[in-house]
């Protein structure tokens, strides 16, 4: 399952404001879930993406009203994660596309998505570029390694063989024993933020923590081949310069988005995001 955006229009008996304050409020509600949203947009709601997420954890809503009842849908969709998950984009605007866009906002909202990569390409807004992918590079590891570390404690209880040989043992040993990174504060949206005193210190402190994880952890995997008593080991990522090249251009991150949308846009139409509680 996903989430994802409908081509809608809005009824037509339904007032302007009305309809605006409807999508702030099932806006708010969604967001109030986090299950739904990227992991590493997490701590922008205030939640820990190392945390266990459960449906309970979300008061209900219980009033029975639904959005959709005020808009016509056309039974043309797409995945939303096209936007959210375009890790180049400020991390704020990925959070806040997890909405309904009417039809008079949609043209306007696509436009500053193409224009922010357009810039990007062209070498603007580099230090908040470097400060949103130093926090996607940092929150993806000390996610990996929650992760691997979970899976490591409860390989302690197992007996088999293969889990009690040397090899094994000091590898457990040793990624139990690395240290957690502090989360850091994701940045924001300022289009003008400068390039952070510290970051090149804690790019070199990220940078060993991942090298030495990840030849443990590929360690691990050759040692223990019992897919139970597996976890991600991912690749490192390229250099910031690479990683900008690859979401802007030849074609950009949105391009087929776009190619999918404008028609939608010329025909008048705006994009009801589903997954709605009531």
């Amino acid at each position: 399952m996903g989430v994802d955006w409908i081509a809608c229009r809005v009824e037509p008996d339904i007032d302007d404001a009305t309809i605006r304050e409807a999508v702030e409020r099932e806006h708010r509600r969604f967001l109030a879930d986090p299950g739904w949203v990227n992991f590493d947009l997490w701590p922008l709601l205030g939640r820990d993406p190392r945390d266990e997420w459960a449906s309970s954890d979300t008061p209900p809503i219980g009033d029975g009203w639904r959005l959709v009842d005020s808009l016509l849908l056309k039974q043309i969709a797409r995945r939303i994660y096209d936007v959210t998950g375009c890790e180049i984009l400020p991390l704020p605007w990925r959070l806040d596309a997890y909405r309904t866009i009417l039809p008079d906002e949609l043209p306007q909202r696509l436009q500053t998505w193409l224009q922010f990569l357009n810039a990007a390409a062209s070498g603007e807004y580099r230090g908040l570029l470097e400060a949103t992918y130093f926090y996607l590079q940092a929150i993806e590891y000390c996610q990996q390694l929650h992760t691997a570390k979970q899976v490591l404690r409860e390989s302690q209880e197992v007996t088999s063989s293969w889990a009690t040989t040397r090899e094994v043992q000091q590898l457990r040993e040793q990624i139990l024993a690395m240290a957690d990174l502090p989360l850091p504060k994701p940045p924001g949206d300022d289009l003008g933020m400068p390039r952070e005193a510290d970051l090149d210190q804690r790019w070199q402190s990220l940078h060993e923590a991942q090298t030495s994880f990840r030849a443990a952890g590929l360690a691990w995997r050759k040692a223990v081949t019992r897919r139970r008593w597996q976890f991600d080991v991912l690749e490192l990522r390229p250099g910031l310069s690479e990683w900008i090249e690859r979401h802007t251009n030849h074609p950009n991150c949105l391009a087929d988005f776009e190619q999918w949308v404008r028609p939608l846009i010329e025909r008048g139409y705006g994009l009801y995001r589903d997954c709605e509680r009531n």
